[in-house]
């Protein structure tokens, strides 16, 4: 910055920008970034939701005991099979 001009020149520009067809939000924030001698702030990657194994491993056992289980009708069936093999 040369010695003659004014520390507030640059926000002073911003403002005159706004007014000669820079959109609003985006000249405050430069002005406000000037203003404050800082950066904008890097917006974070989003990360994924840890993985909860817990949650698998219940689901999946109760699908095999779903899988697995038997019905009244079968297990009739199973045991009229084993009285006869069983009266032989």
């Amino acid at each position: 910055m040369p010695d003659d001009q004014h520390p507030a020149q640059g926000l002073i520009d911003t403002i005159r920008g706004i007014f000669n067809g820079d959109t609003f939000a985006k000249g405050i924030r430069d002005a406000w970034d000037r203003h404050t001698q800082s950066a904008p702030a890097a917006v974070p990657a989003p990360q994924s939701p840890p993985i909860n194994w817990q949650a698998f491993q219940d689901a999946d056992a109760r699908n095999r005991a779903a899988q697995n289980k038997v019905t009244p009708a079968a297990a009739s069936s199973i045991r009229a099979k084993a009285s006869k093999a069983v009266g032989k």
